[in-house]
């Protein structure tokens, strides 16, 4: 009898919580671990999100050499926690240390009846629970993992994402823990970033898929570099027009008259496609706020921010913390004196958040956002214009802030430099680096989770990894 199988599901853990749940005791007796995940589907394709792992101490379980089962404290312990967390995946990772070393492993009918037995644990709570089951052999190298249907049968599927500071790693099994990759034909063009990258890397540079949210001096000129890094599926999302004043840094605009009142999205699109043919470039010129726009997204492995606002941010934040995405922030600032004749301060930083890695903490943790702006960031576009008419908002049109390319260059150039190592896995990047161009210093600056964040900390009210799970996410954050 054939297994059934599914070629697109796929459960997606961090870094962290994968190196939690692989943990053994070091014995030969088999060793499990419980995580609870959350659904979210991108075009009716499902991946699970892990939001934390449960790691059974030795009093909790019943373990040999061929056999692990949770004790009933243990069991109360997990259906506790799925009816408060509301999760609906659970997965039961274990070991068969027993396999023969370069082969797979086999489930057994003493799996199968642990995969009932978790089932009708946790469907008290959760009628529509799955439960997905993945046993390691000698290694992680080699695996088998399934999930069990609505109807109670067993589908097989090949591939655990995890995302982490070293770029997205997808483990296949009886394969190296890497991206699967072919390379055919890298122009010429390309030939020096090779000799830097490698032929893999270079290759996975042009298969992972970006959002650039913001299209303007940062980012088209992030989009430039992309291009000429060798990125093939990139999606630009902005509503703006090209102005006059833009030109000064803009990229790209070599007849300032021509590319005046054009869509930068779609300009920036088209001098992409000019340089590389092959490459996928789409559009989106709505709101990031437009459920539409959140659907893109949600295809995307990481999302690139050079926005100038912190309605946007705070928005975008919300939405990698829910969906696990990794997201890039890249801002430049300057500051004049009093009577504006003179730059006081100028400076441009790149802020990391990896969702459910706890080095990496949300923006709103960096402590770099402005309430007030936030608030404004997420008005109607009728609201904001009646506020500005009455007098409420500054920053208009009539007081513009300084903006320059040689700040933004720095910036685009830092960015895209960590951007790239971490694709690699050549380094883990700095979660926040601050270039001060007055001292022409470039800083790390220390940044940690705060105790009560609802973005990228675990705790009751907190959206971390819950996927489609929350839709009243605006709402939330604004009360936050």
């Amino acid at each position: 009898m054939l297994n059934l199988r599914d070629e697109n599901y796929r459960i997606s853990f961090s870094h962290n919580q994968f190196e939690a749940a692989i943990v053994t005791h070091g014995d030969e007796k088999e060793d499990v671990t419980y995580s609870g995940a959350f659904a979210t589907r991108v075009k009716g394709v499902r991946k699970d999100l892990v939001r934390y792992v449960l790691v059974p101490d030795s009093t909790e379980v019943d373990r040999d050499e061929y056999f692990v089962e949770p004790n009933p404290h243990f069991t109360c312990k997990l259906q506790n926690l799925f009816r408060k967390e509301g999760a609906n995946t659970v997965v039961n990772l274990h070991w068969h240390k027993f396999t023969e070393s370069g082969k797979q492993p086999n489930f057994f009918s003493e799996d199968d009846r642990c995969a009932f037995a978790l089932f009708e644990n946790i469907s008290q709570f959760n009628p529509s629970i799955r439960v997905v089951q993945i046993v390691f052999g000698a290694s992680i190298n080699y695996f088998k993992a399934r999930y069990m249907d609505k109807d109670k049968k067993f589908v097989y599927f090949d591939s655990i994402e995890i995302v982490g500071p070293q770029g997205i790693k997808i483990l296949n099994s009886g394969k190296e823990f890497d991206v699967q990759i072919s390379i055919n034909d890298f122009k010429e063009i390309f030939r020096k970033n090779i000799l830097a990258f490698g032929n893999e890397n270079t290759s996975k540079i042009s298969k992972i898929k970006v959002a650039v949210v913001g299209v303007g001096g940062l980012g088209s000129g992030i989009v430039y570099q992309m291009a000429r890094i060798g990125f093939e599926d990139v999606i630009l999302m902005d509503f703006d027009r090209i102005s006059e004043d833009n030109c000064n840094r803009f990229y790209g605009t070599d007849l300032p008259q021509k590319a005046r009142g054009k869509l930068k999205a779609e300009f920036v699109m088209k001098k992409y496609q000019c340089f590389n043919p092959n490459a996928t470039v789409q559009c989106y010129y709505g709101s990031v706020l437009d459920e539409k726009a959140e659907e893109i997204l949600k295809e995307v492995d990481l999302i690139i921010m050079t926005v100038d606002n912190d309605g946007t941010r705070v928005s975008l934040n919300s939405f990698c913390a829910r969906y696990g995405k990794p997201l890039v922030n890249v801002s430049t600032g300057i500051s004049m004196d009093k009577d504006g004749s003179l730059i006081k301060s100028a400076g441009t930083q790149i802020q990391w958040f990896i969702p459910r890695e706890s080095e990496y903490p949300c923006l709103r943790c960096h402590g770099s956002m402005d309430e007030e702006e936030i608030q404004m960031g997420l008005m109607s576009e009728e609201l904001r214009e009646s506020r500005k008419t009455a007098g409420y908002i500054e920053g208009t049109d009539q007081n513009p802030a300084p903006q320059i390319m040689p700040l933004n260059g720095i910036g685009i150039g830092i960015a895209m430099w960590e951007i790239c190592c971490w694709i690699c896995g050549i380094k883990k990047p700095i979660p926040w680096l601050y270039y001060d161009a007055m001292e022409n210093k470039l800083m790390n600056i220390k940044v940690s989770q705060k105790s009560d964040c609802t973005c990228c900390r675990l705790n009751e009210e907190s959206i971390l990894a819950t996927g489609d799970y929350k839709p009243n996410l605006k709402i939330k954050i604004l009360n936050r």
